[in-house]
């Protein structure tokens, strides 16, 4: 026997059989019939009959070396005979040198001889000498002295493990009371380790060669608990851990080819994952930490075929741990540099390759265990950070854990049996920007996990894959292709992919494929954008339920974007969903995409730009018509006049309507004039609050004066109506002064009716007047909000100069507004005056028909004393009605409004001086049918009208001038034609020249009268004179004579 180990571990050569045979005649008959039984090597047994062969590989030679030692054992039958073949053997081991191939094969033929042997002391007596004498610290004496043991044992099993367990104890106490007398030594520190470790295997090695009968009686106590209790007592270093973890594979292997042991203790169990858990949580990389990462992986994947008792975050926690220690190690080229030594780094590199295909398996197993703690969901989010990570050869090896995961759940037993839920979404929106990796490795990869999930959800589906197989597109993702090719082969697979994904997922989808954006950069973020737009175009649509959650998570993508660039894919997604859900994506993006930052501003300008640009601008229009509509609701009387704070959300849609009407068509603006207008004037009205409702409007129209203030809260409403405006009319047109003149007035409550009746005229001028605008507006005057009433009023008030109105909608506004007139608000009564005033210049006809209403109306706002804007108004409205309706159709209305309005001549307000005098001059033009009465009337008049020829104010001076001559004719003189020549052509002062010296000459009595008016200072009604008047009246009467040649000479053709 020592002879063949020898020749089967020391060499083959015809040298050293040749010796032997000389030395020993009998061998070659021995050695043929050795070889007839297959025993002995061809190549030997070639030699001695001079030819030449093969032989078989040393492990299989020695296989049949100890079969054919068993065998005889077994046949020879002599417990005598066996003991001194044991103790010859023993002898020869003892004096074999160490680490020699012949004294490993003495040890397992000592233990194939010693498990014959029946005389049970002596087998004890053999081991624990050979357990004592060995040198565990060479790795062969090791496996040597396992080899001694495990042999033994398969005759004598319970003897050789209390052997074994005695050796432990006494070795751990010796072990002990060195390190408490403080005399451990190097060498019996490394030696007392080796033993431990020698020890744990052989027990680990012993319950793989254990029947069930004796796994089921030793297992737990004797060898899994003397395991933990070495490991325990053991230092814990790399060799240390290597062998607890190998020891604990082969216990968890023993068990699962036993028939997986109901009966092993559930905490003993726990300790054991736990100390792998352990083991793959402090281990630092280090040569070989891949190998004990590996064996770690894989006692693990056994010890999960088993009954675990894990919960589901443990093993989450438990596989997270395992990906932290291996995924994360060096490349090849950093481990190259690192251990300095090629072969050693391919080893390293292989038991690494090794170790992420056995997580792989860890994983599924876990899965399709019954019943399984864990899900499909919970390893993709263990899975999902390492997928993510930025480094090439982390992303890689996640990579292949997830290609061996799906590959064994391919067969669908996890899904297809139990029902369970398939993170398709999830996992294809995370794999998908991976098939444009860096290296083409993970490229491929990529496809083939993309492969195997489809064919995972057709399995749990019951159905054909119908579509192609990513797999057969990796040619184009190979290193040969170029980056546009490899970019277009991605958007093939995402096609095939996306067409899969159940629409109950498209969400975890989306959120998958969005974490390129906020975590990654390049090629990568390139990629998932391709395949969020390839999955939005494919199921945009049926999509609905999830549109909401999309779309706020791509608002938070463009917040933590790394690289704005990519911004592009999110505007475009957006633009997609709003071709299938516009009015849900609109209002998402109006909550989410607040404030407005530059990307939001441009995700309004492509939305713009789309085809379906009006209908969001519409969709727009109808938003802010409703954000904050209380106009249905009466003003409160306690409510502040100041204005009011817009909204977030008005301001939001206002800022976006201006944005997209930039960069839309004129005619498409103008198409939705009649809904942009009236939501943005709604907004307008309802912020500058209730002050506008008491802010007159200027009686000299068009002379409003501007309030303009920094950080006015109408503003941005203005600049998008000036925008619309813009749009809508020719620029040359509109130009800038007007609407920066228009803003201004708008922006203040008290000059916004003025603003809006300049809107209304730029409207009528560009003709964008439509049929819907005045619907609109006729509504808002019957709205009971006083804000919508007063823009209504202002709108008709200009409209009334041109109004292309239907003769049955100009009546129906002509009684709305004499209605208007009585309102509780002094500006809307006097934009009704005003309203009522235009319509009867312009619609004269229609105006007749009502005439003695709209005066009655009018008679009445001249008592409005309090408000002399609305007085001045209501005057200038009675002038236009006058002059249509003339003194033969008013009656007594004709008489009562002359009689009202010489009461304002000598008014404080130049603009109520003005306008009675206004209404002074059409009533002197239309009293012909009332000469008497109207000369009467100028009888008590001319004086104020003789002294306001020199009103301060230029515009009442000229109005009376025009009165004075109108109204000459009935002051009874001879000949009135000459003073109508001298108003045409003298001055003020020296029309009062002229006219003292004409009285002096033909009236005295009249020149006497205003000398008395004079003195007194009132006139003969009462009214005391405009104190400007008593500058006037200070001159001295001329004489006669010589103001007689000189009327003469003025007067004279």
């Amino acid at each position: 026997m020592a002879l063949l180990g020898r020749c089967l571990w020391g060499g083959t050569d015809g040298c050293l059989w040749s010796g032997c045979s000389h030395q020993l005649p009998w061998a070659r008959p021995a050695l043929q019939q050795l070889f007839c039984c297959g025993l002995v090597p061809s190549k030997v047994f070639v030699f001695f009959l001079g030819g030449k062969g093969n032989i078989p590989d040393a492990a299989e030679w020695e296989r049949r070396l100890l079969q054919f030692l068993r065998a005889s054992l077994e046949t020879i039958g002599d417990d005598a005979w066996i003991k001194r073949l044991s103790c010859a053997l023993s002898q020869r081991l003892d004096s074999s040198p160490s680490s020699s191939g012949e004294k490993a094969f003495l040890y397992k033929a000592l233990g194939t001889t010693l498990g014959a042997c029946q005389e049970l002391p002596h087998v004890q007596e053999n081991l624990l000498h050979h357990l004592t004498r060995a040198q565990p610290e060479e790795p062969s004496e090791a496996q040597g002295i396992i080899s001694l043991v495990c042999q033994a044992a398969d005759s004598h099993f319970r003897l050789a493990l209390e052997t074994l367990t005695t050796f432990a104890a006494t070795s751990s106490s010796v072990r002990g009371l060195r390190v408490s007398r403080g005399r451990k030594t190097t060498q019996a520190s490394r030696r007392a380790e080796a033993t431990c470790r020698a020890v744990m295997l052989a027990h680990s090695s012993m319950a793989l060669r254990a029947s069930k009968e004796q796994l089921l009686a030793h297992v737990e106590a004797d060898i899994a608990g003397n395991i933990l209790l070495l490991s325990i007592s053991s230092s814990q270093n790399l060799q240390t851990n290597l062998a607890l973890a190998q020891s604990i594979l082969e216990v968890g292997c023993a068990i699962h080819a036993a028939g997986n042991l109901g009966s092993f203790h559930p905490v003993l169990k726990h300790k054991l994952l736990l100390i792998l858990q352990n083991l793959m949580k402090t281990t630092l990389w280090g040569f070989p930490a891949a190998s004990l990462h590996l064996k770690v992986i894989l006692a693990l994947e056994q010890w999960s075929k088993l009954e675990i008792s894990f919960s589901s975050k443990e093993i989450c926690s438990l596989l997270s741990d395992c990906c932290r220690a291996i995924l994360p190690l060096p490349s090849a080229a950093e481990q190259t540099g690192e251990i300095r030594n090629a072969e050693q780094a391919v080893l390293q590199l292989q038991s690494l390759h090794m170790a992420t295909k056995a997580l792989g398996r860890l994983m599924a197993v876990l899965l399709k265990a019954k019943p399984s703690p864990v899900d499909l969901v919970d390893i993709a989010e263990v899975l999902w950070f390492w997928l993510s990570s930025d480094d090439p050869w982390v992303c890689k090896k996640a990579l292949q854990v997830c290609a061996q995961l799906l590959e064994d759940c391919r067969d669908g037993v996890a899904f297809q049996t139990r029902g369970a839920y398939l993170p398709f979404g999830t996992l294809a929106g995370l794999l998908g920007p991976l098939t444009c990796e860096p290296t083409s490795s993970s490229r491929q990869l990529a496809a083939a996990c993309l492969s195997s999930l489809l064919h995972i959800q057709a399995k749990a589906t019951n159905r054909l894959l119908e579509t192609d197989d990513p797999a057969s597109l990796c040619e184009g993702l190979s290193a040969r292709s170029d980056a546009s090719q490899q970019l277009q082969t991605s958007i093939r697979i995402a096609e095939v992919v996306c067409k899969n994904v159940p629409k109950e997922q498209a969400a975890d989808f989306m959120n998958a494929i969005l974490g390129p954006f906020r975590h990654s950069r390049g090629r990568r973020v390139c990629a998932a954008g391709n395949w969020m737009l390839t999955f939005l175009e494919a199921c945009g649509k049926d999509i609905g339920p999830d549109v909401r959650g999309i779309v706020s998570a791509l608002h938070t993508c463009t917040e933590s974007m790394l690289e704005p660039s990519f911004v592009y894919f999110v505007q475009q997604a957006v633009l997609i969903l709003a071709r299938h859900h516009r009015e849900l994506t609109i209002n998402v993006i109006l909550e989410k995409f607040v404030p407005l930052d530059r990307n939001t501003l441009e995700l309004w300008r492509t939305l713009g730009r789309a085809s379906i640009g009006l209908g969001v601008l519409k969709h727009l229009a109808r938003k802010l018509n409703r954000v904050g509509d209380d106009s249905c609701q009466p003003s409160s009387p306690t409510r502040r006049l100041h204005a009011h704070q817009p909204s977030p959300e008005s301001l939001t849609v206002t800022r976006a309507i201006s944005v997209m009407v930039s960069v839309q068509y004129k005619e498409g603006v103008q198409c939705l004039l009649p809904s942009l207008l009236p939501g943005l004037l709604l907004q307008l009205s309802k912020a500058l609050g209730e002050e506008m409702l008491s802010a007159p409007l200027s009686p000299w129209r068009g002379h409003a004066e501007d309030q303009r203030q920094e950080g006015n809260v109408c503003r941005p409403f203005c600049k998008t109506l000036m925008a619309v405006l813009s749009k809508c009319t020719e620029k040359s047109w509109l130009r800038p002064f007007w609407r920066q003149k228009m803003s201004a007035l708008l922006e203040s409550p008290r000059t916004y009716a003025e603003g809006m009746c300049l809107l209304t005229s730029v409207l009528l001028r560009a003709q964008l007047i439509s049929r819907e605008l005045i619907e609109i507006f006729s509504q808002w005057l019957r709205y009971p909000s006083a804000n919508l009433q007063l823009t209504a009023m202002a709108f008709f008030a200009e409209l009334m100069k041109e109004p292309p109105l239907e003769k049955r909608n100009v009546l129906k506004i002509l009684r709305v507004l004499a209605e208007k007139a009585q309102h509780r608000s002094s500006t809307i009564r006097q934009l009704a005056a005003r309203a009522l005033g235009n319509a009867a210049g312009s619609m004269p006809v229609e105006v007749r028909k009502h005439g003695r209403q709209v005066v009655q109306v009018l008679q009445q706002s001249l008592a409005d004393t309090a408000c002399p804007e609305v007085v001045a108004e209501s005057m200038l409205a009675l002038a236009e009605l006058v002059r249509v309706l003339q003194a033969v159709n008013l009656g007594s209305a004709f008489e009562d409004i002359a009689r009202a309005t010489k009461m304002f001549f000598e008014s404080e307000e130049e603009y109520l001086r003005y306008s009675a005098l206004r209404l002074y001059s059409v009533l002197a033009s239309s009293a012909s049918s009332k000469r008497s009465f109207f000369a009467g009337e100028v009888a008590e008049t001319w004086v104020s009208l003789f002294l306001h020829l020199r009103d301060p104010d230029v515009a009442v001076a000229s109005m009376c001038k025009i009165t004075f001559s109108l109204c000459a004719p009935f002051m009874g003189l001879r000949r009135p034609q000459d003073i109508i020549s001298l108003c045409e052509r003298l001055g003020a002062q020296e029309l009062q020249d002229a006219l003292c010296t004409y009285l002096a000459r033909n009236a005295p009595p009249m020149l006497e009268r205003l000398h008395t008016v004079a003195r007194r200072g009132f006139l003969e009604n009462g009214q005391r004179l405009h104190p400007s008047t008593f500058e006037i009246l200070a001159f001295q009467g001329p004489s006669s004579t010589e103001d007689t040649r000189a009327w003469r000479r003025q007067t004279r053709p």
